[in-house]
């Protein structure tokens, strides 16, 4: 199984690929940087397997919305494909060849596993893509659930160039009742990733907040964030 948090080590901290797998279909998305130094994202929503399940692949987009703080799923603009990101599994499962081509840009990178597949203590685990429905189609939450901590992703879109992908890290939270994880919000500052070397040492991660998120069986949640921005999002399981 391919689905993690994927990064490049700790010599190139700060980003990752996010992967999501659902039977054979996988959901990818490559969190990095731009130029600016803010959180950008790219995404892959239908990638597949080859025959041979050693090769995910599919046709990556750079979206366009509303910012977070007005959004409306009118807004959502997926535009057309700028490329591919494909991921070639190593044997061993321990490590991954990614190859992207996104615009006029392209390379490769390896990739390892940030965590292990560590298993939730109860009977749910609630590692997936969340998101608010079909009316609030065109972002989402991934949510990495690590025995009792939860790490998350919002995949969404503000910054000093309105309506353009970012990402709002959730830091590790820990368990603060049977159905409630807490923790601290993070919007890093790092290194463009595209077209140039990777400078870890320009990577910032202030906090920015808290956030607490709620489950409510195995398929609804409340995140509640209180940080540059605060609210809640409702959030249900995405199914592709």
């Amino acid at each position: 199984m391919i689905q993690g948090l994927w990064w490049g080590g700790p010599q190139e901290n700060g980003w990752g690929l996010i992967i999501i797998q659902h039977g054979d279909r996988v959901y990818c998305a490559l969190a990095v940087y731009d130029t600016i130094a803010h959180t950008t994202w790219f995404v892959a929503p239908n990638a597949t397997w080859n025959s041979n399940h050693t090769v995910i692949a599919g046709d990556a987009y750079w979206p366009r919305a509303a910012d977070l703080d007005h959004y409306s799923a009118g807004s959502f603009d997926p535009g057309s494909s700028i490329g591919e990101i494909s991921v070639q599994l190593d044997p061993s499962g321990s490590a991954a060849t990614m190859t992207y081509r996104l615009d006029v840009y392209s390379g490769t990178k390896t990739l390892v596993p940030l965590f292990g597949p560590i298993l939730p203590t109860g009977s749910d685990d609630h590692t997936d893509l969340w998101w608010g429905g079909p009316q609030e189609n065109g972002w989402g939450v991934v949510i990495f659930q690590q025995g009792d901590n939860v790490f998350a992703f919002w995949l969404t879109y503000y910054g000093p160039n309105h309506g353009e992908p970012a990402w709002i890290l959730f830091q590790p939270g820990s368990k603060v009742s049977a159905s409630t994880y807490a923790g601290s919000v993070a919007r890093p500052f790092g290194p463009q990733w595209l077209g140039t070397t990777y400078s870890p040492q320009l990577l910032q991660s202030p906090n920015d907040g808290t956030y607490t998120l709620t489950f409510d069986g195995p398929d609804r949640a409340t995140l509640g964030y209180f940080a540059f921005v605060s609210g809640s999002l409702d959030l249900v399981r995405e199914p592709f």
